[in-house]
């Protein structure tokens, strides 16, 4: 993988994370 794409891989993550918390909470 590229940096670029690993950071946009990183935050397509935080965001599934973030997205998941919310729809827990």
């Amino acid at each position: 993988l590229t940096e670029c794409t690993s950071i946009m891989w990183m935050h397509r993550n935080l965001v599934n994370m973030w997205g998941n918390l919310l729809l827990l909470n």
